[in-house]
């Protein structure tokens, strides 16, 4: 049987290896970019050029220089096309002109000749020219991108073909002779991926595991020794060491980052949290272990209400430090990492359900219990006087404690299994309407704090700064000097721009004048001096004056401020400066691309706006449609409070008195029943783990039983067709909406299309007047256009940023030009890309004259972003509905196993306690489907059973009392013959020898004695085996009961211990007999002791597997190996007196629980009695 100190070994070679495990994988997963570096460094130059002989094998294949010669240009992209050379680009030119290209992602001129490296605004580039009898080829190879914008789209680095990983960057050294040898693979600084920091977290949750089986194994072993006080000690280190290292992984991973979580400026990290659970935990393990039995049931008293009290309070603060995503999308792709605040929550209420259990298995007494609840009430309801919010979270904790409280007192088991059930899915129900009540107010400041980015007036920075730069303004020599002659170029205001006000360019749209006071403005068809109009300007509008130069000008639509400065000239100049705040933009389809990462000026997506001066519309913002008088939702909306408008989440800022902005919002927040149902999810794969992990997956075990069979079965067949018909509606979905945004987009780019095409046949539009007509329908139809000539050259462009910045060079996509789509079909859709953003273009020839003059490009940068944000919120409705299907189906089946199953096990239990000492129970079923006829011939076979039982128990009779009769003739026989013998010698004494007769008397009589008390002894034990007293079945407490013989057997003489890891272990049975059991083996290991050394008992009880273990060791005299298998038999000792029997009784005791007992024994060193009994459920 199971030995405690092996359990210990096992325990602690668990925990050092999960230990071992998890510095292992941290220290790959943390040095695995640098390794990677000190790798491959040396081995990039060979894989270039090994990529690049492959790619240049290509212009020497005999086919494409067929091709080249007979200037097959769609078939030639074709083979392009096949061979599929990412960032490659074929250039093919004749007599300087252009004539084929592979890609309008870059332009390579023909000046180049043999191998060469190019570097340019796109990047760094193989290159490798090649003549022909006609041609002029170019082959180039994209080693590294150079975007001039980087964002999420845009990102800089090495074509991942030879450098995968992204960890390097390309120098050219032209010291070098070789091409190749002169590009430099220099290592860039390590920055660490999601997948990294997802890694890096998982490992320190899983040294914390590791640390906690180490420490409580340490408490096994030195449990009441003084080495209990070092343990602590070491766990203190341990907890500041980890502290400290925390703070150094948030310099390294985001996840460990108060950018990502904190809570305060102490508990800064999500890792600081994780390491405050698993030190609360640990505490509370190591009190359970080492505090006396009778401090326990306080302990776990006052710790339940102190966690009951608080535990919503935490998770709220917990959910309010987390930014969650506000749509379906984030939730469901981009925000994997929020998996382990809800895992911290999750893990915070296991803890908290852990300690009440430990509470409700001991629980103090009722005047403690409600004292001690009155008390903690109060004392909340004080500390959080001015929260009330907290206060009713605090109060639905308490609420909770009282309930389960109350729950002790159930004394049906199925009531209790029941409660546990509904008790889970409460706790899942308020946590999620927790979260919910916390992500609306988070998403309300959110907006709010949009709303002050839109309509935030003064700006400190700007005003500070303009002070500063009076004196150098004045006596700018550069400024200084146009002052002097009429600058129509305004390249004064330029400089001035760059020099001065660089930063705040993005911020403001900056204008300026430099005028003497003999300088006109026309003012509605009045003429003004310049002077006198700035001044009519600061007198008759709402001025602030700041100081005597810097103004705030406010005024019914716009607000800006006006800087004055007399500068330092000849002839008095005034210069003057408006700033007009930008208003924030929605980054949308190009847009997109065309914005730094850090770009601070711009309006988050999904959100539009609209200021209101007097309830009258000032401006907006976006595609809602907002009333030109405010209507009454927008009126009466609350200040600063989350509303619907149009079904929409809006809300209202004030701006002041008069003004204020309205927000609308695209969002679309999960509901109360989609966060209920991802709580759900993880709460049973977290189950579904800690089940595997801690009590492994015994499949042979669930299959012996019949309803974990079907339960199994239905579950799979039930999850399998759920998540198959889940998919297939899906992608139906999907397709069918995409479907209809195509349409859509069809039906708006067409009549954009005729319209335009008429406007260009009626209106006589070629390409030079082209361009206002594109900007005119870009206004219209909300789009982008670009227009090519018939020979794939860009004429003109509502968007030039794009070719500006070398996103695209102004070539049409050669997949379109090459393969004559545009003249082949009147409408046509590429699906194309710019860096990692994907985007629809349609195109369209435009005719004039039956002919074909140019091609109008209509790019659907939106139809990728709109069906992904439109699919998000259908697919999470979707994923709840199935969601819910699912835990409905898996309770119906539980439900339904449960039913089928209950005769089965009624069978079960009744065919396991079919004895023919007692009588059995009869089973009451009314169906007659199968399991009846089972019932049926279960029941006739109790009746055949009871029948046959009272003749084998008449037979059994007759054959104990003959045995019995022999047992006791037999030891009868032992002490007659010395009593007959005596009565003899003591006749013959009388007869022939009456003097000594006189003598012997006394001897002979003490004889007989003492015989005649050994037959009584012998006829009290028979009697008491014989006539054992019917068994009374109640619930025991073997650890009390064990308990109290320790403390009655506790002596000078020799020690006796009692060790258990459990408070509490409940069996089925007589406690007098069970007693009566451990006393008699107890007993014997006392009258075993041996006189050169201090005797020992050890009683050790543990649970495994529903079985109670209990062993009674001493350090004993012993018995022999000869012995032990005769040793519970009736009349057999080992003792020099005894009837033999005591050992026989406790077998038949142990017998009649249905449990088992051994012995092992060593001569000299001790016995070791092991009884293994069955547990309550």
């Amino acid at each position: 049987m199971p030995n405690l100190n092996l359990l210990i070994n096992k325990k602690l070679k668990i925990s050092l290896s999960i230990i071992l495990f998890s510095v292992l994988v941290f220290t790959i997963n943390h040095t695995f970019y640098q390794i990677y570096q000190l790798i491959y460094q040396n081995k990039l130059t060979n894989r270039v050029d090994k990529n690049w002989e492959k790619l240049k094998s290509v212009l020497t294949d005999k086919t494409f220089l067929q091709l080249v010669q007979s200037s097959e240009w769609d078939r030639m992209q074709g083979l392009y096309e096949k061979n599929n050379f990412e960032n490659t680009g074929i250039f093919i030119y004749s007599e300087d002109s252009l004539v084929y290209w592979s890609t309008n992602n870059f332009l390579i001129d023909e000046s180049i000749n043999d191998e060469y490296i190019v570097k340019n605004d796109r990047g760094i580039f193989l290159c490798f020219a090649k003549d022909t009898s006609n041609y002029h080829i170019i082959l180039s190879w994209q080693l590294q991108n150079n975007y001039l914008i980087n964002n999420e789209y845009l990102a800089n680095r090495i074509d991942k073909h030879i450098d995968p990983l992204g960890c390097f960057a390309i120098n050219i050294n032209n010291d070098k002779a070789s091409i190749l040898e002169q590009l430099e693979f220099i290592p860039l600084p390590v920055k660490y991926t999601k997948t990294q920091n997802l890694i890096a977290l998982f490992c320190f949750l899983l040294l914390l595991i590791g640390l906690y089986f180490l420490f409580t194994s340490f408490a096994d072993r030195w449990k009441g020794t003084k080495k209990v006080y070092i343990l602590f000690i070491i766990i203190i280190i341990v907890t500041y060491l980890l502290w400290i290292l925390l703070d150094v992984l948030s310099t390294k991973y985001y996840i460990f980052n108060p950018s990502f979580f904190a809570l305060s400026l102490t508990f800064n990290n999500i890792g600081k949290i994780f390491l405050i659970l698993w030190l609360g935990v640990l505490v509370i393990k190591l009190c359970y272990k080492l505090l006396p039995i009778k401090y326990r049931e306080l302990f776990y008293f006052v710790i339940s209400l102190f966690l009951s009290g608080n535990i919503f309070i935490w998770i709220y603060k917990i959910f309010n430090a987390t930014e969650f995503p506000y749509s379906y999308y984030e939730w469901i792709v981009t925000k994997i990492d929020i998996f382990y605040v809800i895992l911290l929550v999750i893990s915070l209420l296991a803890i908290w359900i852990w300690v009440m259990r430990l509470m409700i298995m001991r629980k103090p007494s009722k005047t403690i219990v409600y004292s001690g609840f009155i008390f903690y009430v109060i004392f909340l309801i004080l500390l959080l006087k001015n929260q009330s919010f907290f206060i009713v979270l605090s109060m639905v904790g308490m609420t909770i404690w009282v309930i389960v409280y109350l729950f002790t007192f159930i004394t049906k088991r199925w009531v209790k299994r029941y409660f546990v059930y509904i008790f889970g899915f409460c706790i899942i129900a308020l946590t999620s309407g927790l979260f919910m009540h916390v992500h609306h107010q988070s998403f309300s400041n959110y907006l709010l704090l949009n709303a002050v980015k839109i309509s935030s007036e003064r700006d400190l920075i700007l005003e500070n700064h303009l002070q500063d730069l009076k004196n150098q303004i004045n006596n700018d020599e550069i400024i200084l000097r146009y002052t002097e002659h009429l600058d129509t170029n305004m390249n004064w205001l330029t400089y001035l721009k760059d020099y001065y006000l660089s930063s705040f360019q993005g911020k403001y749209d900056i204008l300026g004048f430099i005028c003497c006071s003999n300088d006109i403005f026309l003012n509605n068809n009045n003429q003004i001096s310049c002077w006198n109009y700035y001044d009519s300007i600061i007198e008759h509008s709402q001025t602030q004056p700041i100081s005597e130069e810097l103004y705030y000008i406010t005024n019914a639509d716009v607000n800006y401020y006006l800087f004055s400065i007399k500068l330092n000239s000849e002839l008095p100049h005034y210069l003057f400066i408006e700033f007009y705040k930008k208003q924030p933009f929605r980054p949308e389809g190009y847009l997109e691309l065309l914005v730094n990462a850090d770009e601070e000026q711009l309006l988050p997506a999904q959100i539009d706006y609209a200021t209101y001066f007097n309830n009258n519309l000032l401006q907006s913002y976006g595609n809602t449609i907002f009333p030109l008088q405010a209507d009454n939702i927008i009126q009466y909306a609350p200040i600063g409070k989350l509303f619907k408008y149009n079904g929409k989440y809006s809300i209202k800022s004030e701006i002041n008195d008069e003004k204020y902005i309205v927000l609308v919002s695209n969002h679309s927040l999960p509901s109360w029943i989609s966060i209920f149902c991802y709580f759900t999810i993880i709460v049973l794969l977290l189950y579904i783990f800690y089940y595997l992990l801690f009590k492994g997956f015994n499949l042979k075990k669930i299959l012996r039983s019949f309803a974990s069979r079907l339960q199994l079965t239905l579950i799979i067949i039930i999850t399998i067709v759920i998540l198959i018909s889940g998919s297939i509606s899906v992608k139906y979905l999907q397709n069918t909406y995409l479907h209809q945004l195509q349409k859509r987009y069809f039906e708006r780019n067409y009549g954009l299309y005729l319209s335009l095409q008429n406007e260009i046949i009626n209106n006589d539009i070629n390409a030079d007047n082209i361009n206002s007509l594109l900007w005119r329908y870009k206004y219209s139809y909300f789009s982008d256009l670009h227009y090519y000539n018939i020979d794939g050259r860009l004429l003109s462009s509502t968007q030039f940023s794009l070719f500006q910045n070398k996103l695209l060079t102004d070539l049409i996509n050669p997949n379109v030009y090459w393969y004559n789509y545009w003249q082949n079909y009147w409408y046509y859709t590429n699906q194309e890309n710019i860096g990692d953003f994907i985007y629809w273009n349609a195109y369209f020839p435009i005719f004039i004259d039956k002919k074909i003059v140019g091609i109008l490009s209509v790019p659907m940068f939106n139809q990728i972003s709109e069906l992904r944000s439109d699919l998000s919120e259908l697919i999470g409705t979707f994923i709840n509905i199935y969601t819910i299907l699912l835990l409905i189906s898996l309770i119906i089946t539980f439900l339904i196993t449960q039913y089928i199953n209950r005769p089965l096990k009624l069978i079960s239990k009744r065919l396991k306690t079919l004895s023919l000492s007692s009588q059995n129970e009869k089973i009451s079923y009314r169906s007659n489907d199968e399991i009846g006829q089972l019932v049926r011939q279960y029941n006739q076979m109790v009746d055949e059973l009871a029948e046959k039982a009272e003749k084998l128990a008449h037979s059994e009779r007759e054959m104990a009392w003959r045995e019995m009769a022999k047992q006791v003739a037999h030891e009868i026989k032992n002490p007659l013959t010395p009593m007959k013998l005596s009565v003899q010698f003591l006749q013959k004494t009388w007869e022939n020898d009456r003097q000594r007769f006189e003598k012997d008397i006394d001897k002979y009589l003490a004889t007989l004695l003492e015989q005649i008390e050994h037959l009584s002894d012998i006829a009290t034990a028979f009697s008491q085996f014989n006539k054992m007293p019917e068994p009374v079945a109640t619930d025991v407490d073997l650890v009390k009961l064990l308990q109290n013989l320790v403390a009655l057997f506790q002596s000078e003489d020799y020690d006796i211990m009692f060790i258990s890891d459990i408070d509490e272990l409940f069996i089925h049975g007589d406690e007098n007999r069970l007693n009566r059991a451990f006393t008699n083996i107890i007993k014997n290991a006392v009258q075993a002791f041996v006189d050169d050394r201090r005797g020992l008992i050890k009683i050790n009880i543990s649970s495994e597997n529903e079985k109670a273990i209990i062993t009674i060791e001493d350090n004993g005299s012993g018995i022999p190996e000869a012995e032990l298998t005769k040793i519970f038999e009736p009349n057999f000792t080992t003792k020099t007196s005894g009837s033999g029997l005591g050992l026989a009784i406790v077998k038949n005791i142990i017998n009649d629980l249905n449990g088992q007992i051994y012995v092992e024994s060593r001569v000299g060193e001790g016995s070791k009695f092991t009884i293994v009994l069955m547990t309550l459920k």
